[in-house]
């Protein structure tokens, strides 16, 4: 459930805004590194995610800068829920010539459900390749939330109009209704979109209760930044 995730995420980023010199619990997600001291951008690939303040109905998170990261460690730990097992992405990008990457989180500082658009260029086709499998795997693997049971469904889609692009839906049904921010719910569906072009790869993603109806709206997003980086 990449809700959670991205949660403790925004939960951080507002924690680094706030900290006044005190010492905080580690989330799980670090928050991002102040703008004053991120590397300076080596590629365009900030023009290769969604350039708007609001996405699939979510405003840009508060406290996340959506940093251009030329280091893969520094993108990953941007990213935490992106990919099944953090070390080995790390790892693989080096491998396979990690230029740049930039992630955009939309989500309310209250309620559930988030969206983002993600962006990574690589050293050649080959390599956006094996990135593409990496994300679409990691999506289709999302966890549970530690403190709950549930149960997993993965359906791939298709995405027409975007050339390499493929589409994962996961439903996660949970055991008891959880309530977060106000809401209950028994399931959610984590829906992403994976697609190269170039030596970059692009997803684009929504996770929450009810999302099962964004898909349509998560399709033709995809379709515009393909028309727009093409």
């Amino acid at each position: 459930m990449r809700g959670f995730h991205v949660l403790a995420l925004g939960l951080a980023a507002l924690a680094g805004c706030g900290a006044s010199g005190s010492s905080s619990q580690d989330t799980g997600a670090r928050a991002p590194t102040p703008a004053t001291t991120a590397a300076a951008p080596a590629s365009d690939v900030a023009s290769h995610v969604v350039g708007t303040d609001r996405f699939l109905g979510f405003p840009k998170l508060a406290g996340f800068a959506g940093q251009v990261r030329t280091d893969p460690g520094a993108f990953v730990s941007d990213a935490p829920f992106l990919y099944s097992t953090t070390d080995d992405a790390v790892a693989d990008l080096q491998k396979d010539g990690f230029v740049a990457g930039i992630i955009k989180i939309f989500k309310k500082t209250q309620g559930v459900g988030s969206s983002g658009s993600v962006a990574v260029e690589l050293r050649d086709e080959k390599a956006t390749a094996a990135e593409v499998e990496r994300q679409l795997d990691s999506a289709a693997a999302l966890p549970c939330p530690p403190d709950a049971k549930c149960t997993r469904k993965v359906e791939r889609f298709a995405v027409p109009g975007v050339a390499g692009a493929k589409g994962v839906d996961l439903t996660t049904s949970f055991a008891r209704p959880r309530t977060e921010d106000g809401v209950t719910f028994k399931v959610t569906h984590d829906l992403s979109i994976v697609f190269p072009n170039g030596p970059f790869v692009h997803q684009v993603f929504a996770g929450g209760p009810g999302m099962a109806g964004k898909r349509d709206e998560l399709v033709v997003a995809a379709r515009e930044l393909y028309e727009h980086t093409d």
